[in-house]
């Protein structure tokens, strides 16, 4: 999503979580405004299902919360693992979209 480390550095914001010194989860900051923002997350397979994500995930939104960002969620309706860690952290579905060729279909 950003087109570059320093790019993501300069406007963007994140949490991670470290195995000794490697990252096994990470959330970051996506599309980012002044007021809103989405939601990347990533956890390694072999951590999965393990609370990694929704505990590093909590942190992440308290984070925005604390500086007054709305945080916002997306993912595909077959990623049931970031549904799953989106319900645990307090996200309810409000909006499904359906996308072809690059195109919303209503």
């Amino acid at each position: 999503m950003w087109p570059s480390r320093e790019k993501f550095c300069e406007n963007g914001f994140g949490y991670v979580a470290l195995l000794g010194e490697s990252i096994i989860f990470w959330c970051t900051a996506e599309y980012v405004s002044a007021k809103k923002c989405g939601i990347g997350i990533e956890t390694l397979q072999t951590y999965q299902n393990q609370v990694i994500g929704t505990a590093t995930a909590v942190h992440f939104v308290n984070y925005c919360l604390s500086h007054n960002i709305t945080p916002y969620w997306e993912c595909d309706s077959q990623n049931i693992g970031s549904i799953r860690v989106a319900k645990k952290i307090g996200f309810d579905r409000i909006q499904e979209a359906i996308v072809r060729g690059g195109k919303f279909a209503s």
